[in-house]
């Protein structure tokens, strides 16, 4: 259980870094919500990720090399990896 829980906390770091690449340096829209009228959140469509996904490809793909390793993602060229992603 503990060697999942390592595992789960390197994937969760490596995804909330592609998040801040594609929020932050790529410029992906978010939009502020209320989830269940207490809890503020932010969320973006998913109109623009899987073109931000595939164009930014090489880079997002050193940006997780856990998933890489596993054969989660092997490679963001599709579609139908990006969605695996997202």
């Amino acid at each position: 259980m503990k060697r999942y829980e390592e595992e789960r906390k390197k994937r969760t770091a490596e995804l909330g870094a592609v998040l801040t690449f594609l929020t932050g340096t790529v410029g992906l829209k978010t939009h502020k919500g209320l989830f269940q009228r207490e809890k503020s959140l932010e969320y973006f469509r998913g109109v623009n990720f899987h073109v931000s996904v595939l164009s930014h490809k090489k880079h997002i793909m050193s940006l997780m090399p856990t998933l890489v390793a596993d054969g989660a993602i092997t490679s963001l060229d599709t579609m139908e990896d990006s969605v695996k992603l997202g």
